[in-house]
């Protein structure tokens, strides 16, 4: 009799589990982190009212690594939509810089050098920005030559810095920065 009743039940359980079936597969879903950069052509972004302005102190320290925080600022009435945005912050600004030698007031107009630290071999992609009026984004740039350079004691150097948007969609500069590099401390 209890091989009856374990037979019986090992034939309901068989056909409990061939009467199942799987689910379908769910559709695999492609994650999308932004559209590639040079992909899309974007529409022209009047710059009225936006600002690139300086947020960090403009002091830095020989020897050291330096970074500066740039902030990009909505200062009108309406929503600006900037869809040519990157996705990594840093790549969205370059900057540019000259020495300060004694004697000038202003920069050479044509002694500009480029720093750009964004990597153009890897894949960057676009992230839409929106900024909501009178609000800002913030980005944060290295600057990477002077944790390379060395200044005597009680001496200091001065250099000319303008950074720029990064962007073909936005044509927007800060005003020129005078950058002091101290000693290091």
């Amino acid at each position: 009799m209890r091989k009856f009743y374990c037979s019986t039940f090992a034939f309901i359980l068989l056909l409990l589990c061939s009467s199942c079936s799987t689910p379908p597969e769910a559709p695999k879903m492609k994650l999308v982190m932004g559209v590639p950069a040079g992909k899309m052509k974007y529409e022209k972004i009047s710059s009225e009212f936006l600002s690139l302005n300086l947020l960090t102190k403009p002091v830095v320290y020989a020897g050291k690594s330096a970074s500066l925080i740039f902030a990009l600022r909505n200062f009108g009435s309406k929503e600006i939509k900037i869809q040519e945005w990157y996705k990594e912050e840093p790549d969205n600004i370059i900057m540019y810089i000259q020495p300060y030698l004694p004697g000038m007031k202003a920069p050479d107009p044509d002694a500009w050098i480029e720093i750009n630290d964004v990597n153009e071999t890897k894949q960057r992609f676009h992230y839409p920005l929106s900024l909501m009026p009178d609000n800002q984004v913030m980005v944060t740039k290295k600057l990477p030559f002077i944790s390379k350079i060395r200044i005597s004691p009680g001496k200091e150097r001065r250099f000319f810095l303008k950074a720029k948007l990064n962007l073909k969609s936005v044509d927007l500069s800060s005003d020129v920065i005078v950058i002091k590099v101290l000693p290091e401390k």
